[in-house]
C-alpha cells in the first residue's frame, strides 16, 4: 500500500543514525586530540629557541590553546623536560564521549619534542 513503510527499513534507518551519531561523537574527540598535538609541536619549536625556558608561560599557553580547542587540562596534566639537546612537552588528559544515558571515556597523551638549535 502507497504510505506503508516496512519495519526492517526504519529499523536499519535507526542503526544507520545511531552509528552516524556514535561517529560524530568519537570523530569530534579526535579531531581535538590531532589540533593540539600540532599546537604543541609548534610550541616545542618555540620553545626550543628559547633561550632559558620558562615553564609556567609555555604551561599557561598549553592550557589557553587547549581550552580555545576544547580540551580541558589542569597543569598537573603537563610535563615540559628541557635537556641540553632538546625540548619536550608531554600532556595527557581524558575526554568524556557523553551518549544519552552513557559517557565513555578515552585517554589521550601526546608528546611533542624539537631539538635545539633548529
Amino acid at each position: 500500500m502507497r504510505g506503508d513503510s516496512k519495519l526492517g527499513c526504519l529499523i536499519w534507518l535507526g542503526v544507520f543514525v545511531v552509528v552516524l551519531y556514535a561517529g560524530y561523537k568519537f570523530g569530534s574527540a579526535q579531531w581535538a586530540f590531532f589540533s593540539l598535538r600540532e599546537e604543541l609541536y609548534g610550541l616545542a619549536k618555540s620553545a626550543a629557541r628559547e633561550r632559558t625556558l620558562d615553564q609556567g608561560v609555555y604551561q599557561n599557553e598549553i592550557i589557553r590553546r587547549a581550552e580555545k580547542i576544547g580540551i580541558h587540562l589542569n597543569p598537573e596534566n603537563i610535563k615540559i623536560t628541557e635537556t641540553e639537546d632538546d625540548v619536550t612537552l608531554e600532556v595527557s588528559w581524558i575526554a568524556e564521549i557523553a551518549f544519552p544515558g552513557y559517557s565513555f571515556f578515552k585517554t589521550y597523551g601526546v608528546t611533542a619534542s624539537y631539538k635545539k638549535g633548529f
